[in-house]
């Protein structure tokens, strides 16, 4: 195709010459992503001209009513920088905020054109500056960990069901590829009353116990508790001894690293965690607080008895 017959504009309906093209692709086994590069369209107009039209049978496109477009190139500028400027809000409220009144059917079609979509917020925690930079120095710090590296990691958090926070989704109006772009995520934080809390852990080759705790949350005393119901538990499982075998190395230095998220509960002074249940190693992260479990266990010989 010449550049004179590939120009199609997002948002609009392909000419007869491109639903032609598509059709004559799709007939000699080209991919869908690839007819979309060709005829510079979106997969989806694609997908739209192989649902309509053969090309056995295809002579042309329906002619379609032309509507006069009721905005001018000025106005369609403010249109775009109030989207953008006001990506949380729903379009019912963002049209009242426009000079130029249009419905909203007319300002999807503005947004679809200037190729913002609307998607489910992503919800990330509220970080300083500080934690930013923070994170990503440990993140580089970790880059070369290996598979088995994290396969020792023992993970664990609490999960529960909020009560006074709205469980509906957050639309927000943004650019393909931005999901995670600080001015459009919605922003959580850790301040809502808890009706029910449950504990777990895992590690990269075994599930632990699933702890359901008790009414009112997890207090540093129900940690200290859940450590040795659910952490200690799963390192018995993850050391047992072998039937087949007279001797076994059951754990050597810093065989595990335990993760947890460095809340309140975890680090209360009466809290007796694993840094004083075991000898630790405290290698703390900016995610969350890991714990380096440094049990020195050694050979053992298998008892005969």
């Amino acid at each position: 195709m010449n550049d004179s017959q590939a120009i199609h504009k997002f948002g609009q309906h392909l000419s007869d010459i491109q639903v032609a093209f598509v059709l004559a692709f799709d007939k000699v086994k080209v991919t869908q992503q690839k007819i979309a590069s060709l005829v510079n369209c979106s997969r989806n107009a694609v997908r739209t001209a192989l649902t309509n039209y053969t090309f056995e049978t295809f002579k042309g496109c329906k002619p379609r009513r032309n509507y006069q477009r009721i905005t001018t190139e000025d106005e369609d500028k403010t249109i775009k920088n109030t989207l953008k400027h006001n990506s949380f809000l729903p379009l019912r409220d963002i049209t009242n905020l426009l000079p130029v009144k249009i419905s909203q059917t007319t300002l999807r079609r503005r947004r679809t054109e200037f190729r913002l979509g609307s998607y489910v917020a992503a919800k990330k925690p509220g970080l300083r500056p500080e934690n930013v930079e923070a994170r990503l120095r440990w993140a580089l710090e970790h880059i070369n960990w290996s598979v088995e590296d994290w396969k020792r990691v023992i993970w664990s958090d609490e999960s529960s069901i909020w009560v006074g926070v709205n469980p509906r989704r957050q639309w927000v109006i943004r650019p393909p590829g931005e999901r995670l772009n600080q001015k459009y995520v919605k922003k959580t934080f850790k301040s809502a009353q808890v009706k029910v809390m449950v504990w777990a852990c895992f590690t990269g080759d075994r599930l632990g116990p699933l702890i359901i705790c008790d009414e009112g949350g997890i207090g540093a005393n129900e940690y200290e508790d859940i450590l040795y119901d659910g952490l200690f538990s799963l390192i018995d499982d993850l050391l047992v001894i072998p039937d087949d075998t007279e001797e076994v190395q059951v754990a050597n230095e810093n065989a595990f690293v335990f993760m947890q998220d460095n809340a309140r509960c975890h680090k209360a002074n009466d809290c007796h965690g694993p840094e004083t249940l075991l000898p630790v190693l405290i290698s703390r992260s900016p995610f969350s607080s890991s714990l380096a479990i440094n049990a020195r266990f050694h050979l053992l010989p298998k008892s005969t008895s």
